[in-house]
């Protein structure tokens, strides 16, 4: 009888031992997820504040190219204007080549 509670009490031991280390491995493997959670959660808001950099990012090429499209508009009026007073010009010293024709006949005839 009591050959059989030693063995009994060895084997409790045994178990106790046992299971003392599964709880230690456990916990050790607890921590290394709550490591690795925390981990995640900062790529997440490490993600997330890229996420919003990129969005405030494209707001603002979407601004500049707007302004930059309004810059070409008015360019392009500027062109067309310029290329009036050009044309303008042109026609103006056409007008003085062909008068200045005109008053030397007339002065050749005179």
């Amino acid at each position: 009888k009591e050959q059989a509670y030693n063995e009994a009490m060895k084997d409790s031991s045994c178990l106790k031992d046992s299971t003392d280390a599964s709880i230690l491995n456990l916990k050790g493997a607890n921590q290394t997820l709550q490591e690795e959670l925390h981990k995640c959660k900062q790529l997440q808001i490490d993600s997330d504040d890229n996420y919003k950099r990129a969005i405030e990012k494209i707001a603002q090429l979407e601004t500049d190219n707007n302004k930059a499209k309004v810059l070409i508009n008015s360019l392009k009026e500027q062109n067309n204007y310029m290329s009036s007073l050009v044309e303008t010009a042109s026609k103006t010293q056409e007008d003085k080549t062909n008068d200045q024709n005109v008053l030397q006949e007339t002065i050749k005839e005179l």
